[in-house]
């Protein structure tokens, strides 16, 4: 943490120790970054920044839709003071609401109501958005909001999973016993939706499916995609280690037959490996006549991956864990994909999309949370299935003109659009 980060957060510490309602709305207003403006509403749009959801607000508005002045901001804001009133926790648990969090959340919740009325009386804050509906931080936010009449919308980004991952979180969604108090929650995807309806949170009126809206420029660059004839680019997407496995769970850590394989937690390390090994050796075999970008998650840092491509010093293979995968999408010939949105922003986008089963074996427990792509696209298990693709991508002359239908079909299952509008779907929704 940087000299700069720690007085901001004690100057945030003695805010929150003295009361000072006022200051902390002024943090707030400081702290934030605008990132849309309107001259002719003084209304705010108050974005709660998440990677990914922070992407989807951008590209709504980007369509000219949206009349209100949106701002975003840090949540390790919401969190610091999240913790300070009711646990040390990142707030990304499942925990039951018990009587413990009932007692602490009241001074939470006044220390909060307070403070955001001056947002809303001086800084006219009219809408807060946020990515989760079950990130703790923000269940005191959305009772706030709603008695200070604020409009608070949950654009819910996770969207992609197996069944036998959804299974694990309804059980765990399920006992939290939570209720969302915001106006309305906005998803992906009808399967998402579908699961989220069965836990009676909401009038089943406020869930609606919009689809994912920072893909819609992939479904738009795709008339404009080129091939790259001398030399072919390669994306490989790093599955974070936990990513829609049980595992990331901390209340199934226990439960040795669901999250254990030979004494570890179940995880990605090893898929990552093997595949990162094979894509340096086919950058050593193939020379300059390939570049392979490894793309981990922002915030991410798979130091060991990391470390391999670094001690290989290729100028061709290159390890980004910054910035959006949008233009880097577009500029590749071949995505190898693992199991998450950026699938099917890449199918949208009308690059050579691979399923990555290297370092699955039949018996790995990794395949029951794995997401069915129903046979659309090419899969790799080895080496050799590798440079086939490699060597195909080579012989290539044209994109293909259209989706099929079943490619269409599972955009619409995981990111709710085959027509490239979410992103005015969003805009409408939130304006």
């Amino acid at each position: 943490m940087t000299i700069k980060k720690k007085i901001f957060f004690l100057i945030l510490k003695a805010t929150l120790i003295l009361n000072l309602y006022f200051l902390y709305a002024l943090i707030i207003i400081l702290y934030s970054k605008k990132i849309h403006g309107s001259k002719n509403n003084k209304k705010k749009i108050l974005v709660f920044r998440k990677s990914g959801g922070i992407h989807d607000i951008k590209a709504s508005i980007n369509t000219g839709l949206i009349k209100k002045n949106v701002y975003e901001i840090n949540r390790d804001i919401i969190k610091f003071t999240y913790r300070f009133y009711i646990d040390d926790l990142d707030g990304e648990q499942f925990e039951k609401l018990d009587e413990t969090y009932s007692k602490k959340s009241v001074g939470y919740y006044i220390f909060l109501k307070n403070s955001f009325s001056y947002l809303n009386k001086f800084w006219h804050l009219d809408t807060i958005i946020g990515f989760n509906i079950f990130f703790r931080p923000e269940f005191e936010v959305q009772r706030v909001s709603r008695d200070l009449r604020i409009k608070y919308i949950c654009c819910h980004k996770e969207g992609i999973s197996s069944l036998n991952y959804l299974k694990v979180l309804f059980k765990l969604y399920k006992r939290m016993n939570i209720s969302f108090y915001g106006e309305k929650i906005l998803f992906y995807n009808d399967t998402i939706k579908s699961f989220i309806q069965k836990l009676n949170l909401i009038d089943s009126k406020k869930l609606i499916t919009i689809g994912c809206s920072r893909a819609d420029k992939q479904f738009r660059f795709y008339n404009k995609r080129k091939i790259n004839k001398d030399i072919k680019k390669i994306i490989y997407f790093i599955m974070p280690k936990y990513s829609i496995l049980p595992s990331s769970k901390k209340n199934y850590l226990k439960n040795k037959n669901i999250t254990h394989e030979n004494k570890m937690l179940i995880n990605w390390d090893n898929y990552n490996l093997k595949t990162t090994k094979l894509l340096i050796k086919a950058a050593e075999e193939y020379g300059n006549k390939i570049e392979i970008i490894f793309k981990d998650k922002i915030g991410s840092g798979n130091k060991k991956i990391q470390k391999i491509i670094n001690k290989k010093n290729l100028n061709n293979i290159k390890y980004i864990n910054f910035g959006n995968s949008d233009y880097l999408i577009q500029k590749v010939d071949i995505a190898i994909s693992s199991y998450s949105t950026t699938t099917f922003e890449s199918i949208a986008s009308g690059a050579k999309v691979i399923e990555n089963k290297i370092g699955l074996n039949k018996l790995s427990k990794l395949n029951k949370y794995i997401i069915d792509y129903n046979n659309q696209l090419i899969k790799i298990n080895n080496y050799r299935d590798l440079k086939k693709c490699i060597n195909q991508s080579f012989k290539d002359k044209k994109i293909k003109q259209n989706y099929n239908l079943q490619l269409k079909k599972l955009l619409i299952k995981y990111i709710g659009n085959d027509d490239g509008k979410s992103s005015i779907r969003l805009a409408k929704e939130i304006r």
